[in-house]
């Protein structure tokens, strides 16, 4: 790849790092990934297109779980609780490591203007 090549890919690594941060930052980073994928998507290139996808789905499946914990932790007033701390650490401790290797793996080949299929994600994406 040309170097004027990798920099117009810049979308795909930001959208590999917009996911990362919102499996630890969950919200407004995901907000700003729906409005780069709303922005980007369709001037983007084939590789940008891949990486916003994916990253965006798989953004869209950690930000429910953690608020499916967060809303049944709210109704049964649990955060107080020891259900509360072993709901959000298996998630912390469990799903986060486990999406964030496809991130990083991501983030690398955007770096080098590739597309990057996430394990499962990928499949129903493409």
């Amino acid at each position: 790849m040309t170097e004027q090549t990798i920099k117009r890919d810049r979308t795909a690594i930001v959208a590999e790092a917009f996911y990362m941060a919102n499996l630890l930052f969950t919200g407004f980073v995901y907000v700003a990934l729906l409005i780069l994928f709303f922005k980007q998507y369709k001037k983007g290139t084939l590789v940008a297109k891949a990486h916003l996808k994916q990253t965006l789905l798989a953004a869209s499946f950690t930000t429910t779980i953690f608020l499916l914990i967060n809303l049944y932790l709210i109704v049964n007033d649990a955060y107080a609780s020891v259900t509360g701390l072993i709901m959000l650490e298996t998630y912390y401790m469990a799903i986060v490591p486990l999406c964030f290797i496809p991130g990083i793996i991501g983030l690398t080949k955007g770096l080098k203007g590739e597309v990057y299929t996430f394990p499962i994600i990928g499949r129903l994406v493409s």
